[in-house]
């Protein structure tokens, strides 16, 4: 009796946990979401110099045209981009129709080796206005040209223009991190358009 018992208790201990994974496998859904950023209606967001930012705040100036833009602010006018187009192109691999929006202080074309691209460019006054308001990035409202540089961060808008995530472009890892949650963002529009079917 005490080694049925025994028999009885493996059992269950090894038997029961394989069928709740074969449960979960079979019938559960493993799905991560991206955060939306400033869509909550109860927060304002207010900013010194900026209009009143009201969610659900969306990035006016970015078409809807592609599945996901990913908008590089370069203060300097990119004089030492060399690593920053290799991390480009590196998402751009990854993910062929994501699209890349320049804005920049200094005039300049896109690099040839990114087929999705355009640039825009801007005073560096209204560089920073732009990074500060409708990029809604942590950048106080005077500051200097080479400070804005150690602020900034690349940000990822999907077709909706909502800002879905903020990037650190020296940051590998980071990179690493925006070509994964490019994948998420491409498996939420499948999603959607699967429901709307």
């Amino acid at each position: 009796m005490d080694k049925l018992r025994k028999y009885l208790i493996l059992t269950v201990a090894f038997v029961v946990p394989v069928l709740i994974y074969l449960f979960l496998k079979l019938f559960g859904q493993n799905y991560y979401a991206l955060p939306v950023y400033y869509q909550d209606e109860t927060v304002r967001l207010e900013k010194e110099g900026c209009a009143i930012l009201r969610a659900p705040h969306t990035v006016a100036f970015i078409d809807e045209a592609s599945f996901a833009t990913v908008i590089v602010p370069l203060p300097d006018g990119c004089e030492n981009c060399t690593d920053s187009w290799n991390e480009l192109r590196r998402i751009q691999q990854r993910h062929d129709e994501v699209a890349f929006n320049f804005i920049t202080d200094k005039p300049m074309d896109c690099p040839d080796a990114l087929s999705n691209c355009s640039s825009n460019y801007l005073s560096s006054v209204d560089l920073v206005n732009r990074m500060r308001c409708d990029l809604v990035m942590d950048i106080p409202m005077r500051i200097s040209l080479d400070s804005a540089k150690k602020l900034n961060r690349w940000v990822l808008v999907d077709s909706y223009r909502k800002i879905r995530g903020y990037y650190e472009p020296n940051d590998r890892e980071e990179i690493d991190r925006l070509i994964l949650e490019l994948t998420i963002l491409k498996q939420e529009g499948n999603v959607a358009r699967e429901e709307e079917l």
